[in-house]
């Protein structure tokens, strides 16, 4: 491990990809203990696929750095979920959920972030979604608008970017690109008191 890393407050892993599937990054988390880096905060970012009591317990020492998940979740519920997340079943994220509910609960992690790449499978589940931050005690939500990333054409984009300048969907139906705030107002007075700050990010066209 980089000596730089002996004074660093913040790392975050990983960018890309899920970082408890990579063997490496694993090796990495478990060589990060409180003793050996004192100042460090680890941000973990996950699709909580992986994410059980016993991967936490493997990490041993390690897992005490984490205070922070980049929760990304694309639906709120099983046949979007598992659509747009292959491989992931929804009762495998409840119970995922339910362990990262008691972990922030326990105070062993200070902040939860889910990422709601927002789209045309999904954008109607946004009330939904606020629900299950409510339910299991979540703090952010973070509405971000889809990318290509390489993985779609143009035409491809124009059809599933909801946020797209005179996307069909938002032009036949009630929700509107300011809905998304309405939501939250409304939401906010049902959600517990561990729910500090509801972000959504800016859908520009």
């Amino acid at each position: 491990m980089p000596e730089f890393l002996t004074n660093a407050r913040m790392l975050v892993l990983s960018q890309v990809g899920e970082a408890l599937a990579s063997p490496h990054f694993r090796r990495l988390l478990k060589s990060m203990t409180p003793s050996r880096y004192p100042n460090l905060s680890i941000k973990l970012k996950t699709n909580l696929k992986l994410v059980s009591e016993r991967t936490w317990n493997d990490l041993g020492d390690s897992a005490e750095l984490i205070r922070c998940l980049d929760i990304s979740i694309d639906g709120a519920t099983p046949q979007t979920l598992e659509k747009l997340r292959k491989g992931l079943k929804w009762d495998r994220l409840l119970e995922a959920l339910e362990f990262v509910r008691d972990l922030r609960k326990k105070s062993k992690i200070e902040r939860v972030v889910i990422v709601f790449v927002i789209q045309k499978d999904n954008f109607r589940e946004l009330p939904q979604m606020l629900e299950l931050c409510s339910r299991y005690f979540l703090d952010t939500l973070n509405v971000v608008r889809i990318t290509a990333h390489g993985g779609y054409t143009s035409d491809q984009m124009k059809d599933i970017d909801v946020a797209y300048h005179g996307h069909r969907c938002m032009l036949n139906t009630s929700m509107s690109l300011t809905e998304p705030g309405r939501c939250m107002r409304k939401c906010r007075k049902t959600l517990t008191g561990s729910w500090r700050q509801g972000i959504l990010s800016p859908i520009s066209r």
